[in-house]
């Protein structure tokens, strides 16, 4: 339990999930007016809340690091909380970049971004491993990945949303 608690502490985390409550508020009520720059302002914002709460609020590890291929999978598969948290809080991470990448004008679609993704998060783990804040593990990219093709994914249900009561406001039945 004491793990699980040191993963969700309130220092790391809470800027994490304040910031994404809003960035989701503002989006809402500012969507209209000056979209795009809007948008890639607080993207940029979140993923600089993103890098310095996994790379700046940890403390430096004295021993070199040796990567190992998927070890938390056989953790997670044998119940271990611990872990499961933290693979759900990975998912969770990169959700709002992508949803916040979805709001251009230009769009993204879940390919872009899996690539996005990918990239942001290989980079993150990559200064975890090389400045030992933190592990570099495999599983991680790919729960960064799957939060932003899940945050795209959601983005694009939340457009439909709010374009179909738009609709319904103006008594247009698409």
């Amino acid at each position: 339990m004491r793990r699980i608690l040191n993963l969700m502490n309130p220092h790391i985390t809470m800027p994490f999930y304040a910031a994404a409550g809003l960035l989701f508020l503002c989006l809402f009520f500012l969507r209209r007016r000056h979209k795009d720059a809007f948008s890639f302002a607080l993207f940029w914002t979140y993923l600089f809340l993103v890098y310095s709460g996994c790379l700046f609020c940890r403390k430096v590890w004295k021993r070199k690091r040796y990567l190992k291929l998927f070890t938390a999978y056989k953790k997670i598969l044998a119940g271990d909380v611990y872990y499961i948290a933290e693979a759900g809080l990975n998912v969770c991470m990169l959700a709002p970049a992508a949803f916040l990448q979805r709001n251009t004008e230009r769009g993204l679609s879940w390919k872009q971004a899996a690539l996005e993704g990918l990239f942001i998060s290989g980079v993150l783990e990559t200064l975890q491993y090389y400045l030992r804040r933190g592990a570099f593990q495999y599983e991680d990219i790919l729960h960064n990945v799957l939060g932003m093709v899940i945050g795209c994914l959601a983005a694009r249900g939340f457009e439909k949303l709010i374009g179909r009561l738009e609709h319904e406001k103006q008594g247009i039945v698409p």
